[in-house]
């Protein structure tokens, strides 16, 4: 995605999440830019002040919703609240892969015989 495209879906995701009012269409868009451009700050910015801002209304239009932007979503605003391990086992439940741990799953866990690394 170029430079310009960036600019334009961070712009359209802003006017659809303050004067548009669907907050969560605007994180369609800015997570499909940063998939686009996954170097560019802009979108990622954009994400994160639109959590800011907006929480509760993210929080309620974003519950039980499990399309692939609003799991990537999710994973990134528990990031951005420093909540690392709910963030990669939210990224893992769309890419099928969980946490490794040296010399296979501890004894007696739920992934001992798992293929899943």
């Amino acid at each position: 995605m170029s430079n310009q495209s960036v600019t334009a879906g961070v712009a359209l995701a802003g006017v659809m999440a303050h004067c548009g009012g669907s907050p969560v269409g605007a994180v369609d868009l800015l997570v499909g830019a940063i998939a686009s451009a996954p170097a560019a700050p802009e979108p990622h910015a954009a994400l994160a002040e639109l959590w800011r801002s907006r929480r509760s209304e993210l929080k309620e239009g974003l519950e039980g919703n499990g399309s692939l932007s609003a799991v990537l979503a999710q994973a990134y605003f528990l990031f951005l609240d420093g909540d690392m391990d709910d963030a990669v086992m939210t990224l893992g439940s769309v890419t099928g892969r969980g946490p490794t741990w040296r010399g296979g799953p501890p004894p007696g866990s739920a992934m001992r015989g798992s293929s899943v690394r």
